[in-house]
């Protein structure tokens, strides 16, 4: 069930209209609510991390989009070993909008 459910959401996550992959990360967030954190751990964030490396800076929105709403939820262990090394990554970027959004994800 896991397996089809993330696969399903994650398609979307890649859509090139941005509201539609804005509310595929609200998803993912909510069903990982549900599910709890290791579920988040397993399948949410890895899935997010991947869009760090896209070469297109729309997509680098997308996992930050995805921190921001899972921050409040997480122990602050699985921030520092997870979402931490992708934000320092984005945070380098030159365009300033993804670095307005790493520092949303912080504070």
């Amino acid at each position: 069930f896991n397996e089809k459910l993330v696969q399903f959401l994650l398609n979307w996550l890649s859509d090139p209209i941005y509201s539609i992959r804005e509310n595929s990360i609200k998803s993912l967030c909510e069903i990982g609510w549900i599910f709890g954190m290791g579920w988040v751990v397993k399948f949410a964030i890895p899935k997010l991390q991947t869009y760090v490396s896209e070469t297109n800076y729309l997509y680098w929105l997308t996992p930050l989009i995805g921190f921001r709403l899972l921050e409040p939820d997480l122990d602050s262990n699985i921030f520092q070993d997870y979402i931490l090394p992708s934000l320092q990554t984005l945070a380098s970027d030159k365009v300033p909008n993804i670095k307005m959004n790493v520092i949303k994800v912080i504070i």
